[in-house]
């Protein structure tokens, strides 16, 4: 009868321990919970995007007369918007010289077109998106080089009078493939030339 008394005395004793710690896990629930649901993340709106983002077709200029009078349009894969590439030999980003006068047909081009959004009163930026292969280097090496490349064209253009507001340059690594009959550009280093390359892209506002 003793032995008995005391075991239900001993589960007597600990039910409330149990109970006590279960209190706690809900207690502890509730204030991850409430954590959670307290934290006010912002998102931007749809309307906010940044033109980085875009792709390097999006935005385009057309040549649409003779007269030299440009025209907006979503170039959606179809036709140049005017501007040269300039190419890089491999692992370089200086301009070499046989690719400066494309550097400079397209700083005379943007001053063009600036001239020309003058008049329609639209403002225009200019991005120089820089590129380059896959054939050897980390992602972040090639990001780095295809950065130090936009910037190379950019500093050229604004040397040659484009104003520095109206430019600005982005790296895009290897995730940009030059692309040859419609496929993207692979290979070993000399295959993949087209991808060393800075292309202009244009944004109105």
């Amino acid at each position: 009868m003793n032995k008995q008394f005391f075991m239900l005395l001993t589960v007597i004793a600990l039910v409330p321990g149990c109970f006590s710690k279960q209190k706690k896990a809900e207690r502890r629930a509730v204030n991850e919970k409430e954590v959670l649901t307290d934290v006010d993340i912002p998102v931007a709106e749809d309307s906010v995007k940044n033109f980085f983002d875009q792709d390097s077709d999006d935005m385009a200029l057309a040549d649409v007369s003779d007269d030299a009078q440009y025209a907006w349009m979503d170039q959606a894969g179809k036709g140049a918007n005017g501007f040269k590439k300039v190419y890089f030999d491999f692992d370089k980003h200086n301009i070499k010289a046989t690719e400066k006068p494309s550097a400079e047909y397209d700083a005379n081009l943007m001053k063009n077109v600036l001239n020309e959004s003058e008049k329609t009163g639209k403002k225009v930026q200019f991005v120089v998106n820089g590129n380059s292969d896959h054939a050897a280097g980390s992602e972040q090496y090639n990001r780095i080089l295809s950065n130090q490349r936009a910037k190379e064209l950019e500093n050229f253009v604004v040397a040659n009078g484009v104003p520095r507001e109206n430019v600005k340059s982005v790296g895009r690594g290897y995730d940009v493939p030059e692309l040859i009959n419609g496929k993207p550009c692979t290979g070993n280093k000399d295959q993949q030339a087209p991808n060393r390359r800075d292309e202009i892209q244009v944004v109105v506002a």
